[in-house]
């Protein structure tokens, strides 16, 4: 509920005086994170940018790692990996200091995405190894499930398609279990990636409508980096198919409930690979 969380986020922002310092630091940053998550970027960086210059005056050091960690998320959703480094660097240096284990895990599999992206993928494959280390012992089951989204990207880089599909499902079923409209969302515009490099057309254009549906009804928006290759790669399975054809299938998928969507993905073997 990314919107309703960033009204009473900025509601409460509104009415901060007198409130406890450690209390305005955590809504500054949840206010970012939710600014994030919209893909408000640009008021994402003011609200975290505010909640470090108010850690720095009020001695509210404990929310820094957290902080970094979305910054450089921020950074990474918006295509500027190289600002992003640095800050999951300060975070992981927070969040150690502090002892706060669920911010190091998270920070390790952002760092394993940086490498994963840069195509070092067995640094990536550390990175996220240790995270999903710590997420198990804290009993994190959507982090095991992020991790398991990751291995999918990450094996997808590879060329090792079926592994890959596997990951996917994986944490499509944990992330669908957990009620997580927004993370179900993402793993199905990784799988519609998927099916589109591997040239499966029909179930690639179907997936496609029923995301934009699916979206749209549940207010959720994907980070910009990760959308902005997907109607090229789709525009090959366009050229094997007729218009009457694709308009059959875009309307098929675009009457798909979410239960539907992952229902097909779950039913959905690999025919071939290039």
């Amino acid at each position: 509920y990314i919107y309703e969380g960033q009204r009473w986020a900025e509601a409460a922002l509104q009415n901060r005086k007198g409130v406890d310092s450690s209390v305005v630091a955590r809504l500054l940053s949840a206010a970012g994170m939710f600014s994030m998550l919209m893909t408000d970027h640009t008021k994402a960086v003011v609200y975290f940018e505010q909640c470090l210059e108010h850690c720095a005056h009020s001695d509210e050091a404990q929310v820094l790692g957290m902080v970094h960690n979305n910054l450089g998320n921020t950074y990474s959703d918006t295509g500027k990996r190289d600002l992003a480094s640095p800050h999951y660097y300060r975070a992981l240096e927070h969040a150690r200091q502090y002892q706060q284990k669920d911010v190091i895990a998270r920070v390790l599999s952002n760092l394993g995405g940086v490498a994963t992206e840069a195509h070092r993928f067995e640094e990536g494959l550390r990175y996220y190894q240790e995270s999903v280390e710590i997420r198990r012992e804290i009993q994190d089951m959507r982090g095991v499930a992020f991790i398991e989204m990751c291995l999918g990207v990450s094996e997808q880089g590879r060329k090792r398609y079926p592994e890959a599909l596997e990951h996917y499902k994986k944490a499509l079923s944990e992330y669908h279990s957990l009620g997580d409209i927004y993370n179900t969302c993402l793993c199905i515009n990784y799988v519609i990636h998927l099916f589109a490099e591997t040239r499966q057309a029909e179930i690639a254009i179907m997936l496609q409508s029923a995301l934009k549906v699916l979206l749209k009804q549940h207010q959720v928006k994907l980070p910009l980096a990760i959308g902005t290759t997907l109607d090229a790669e789709l525009a090959p399975c366009f050229q094997s198919l007729t218009p009457k054809q694709y308009e059959q299938l875009s309307m098929e998928g675009s009457g798909w409930t979410l239960e539907q969507t992952v229902e097909h993905i779950y039913t959905t073997a690999l025919t071939d690979t290039p």
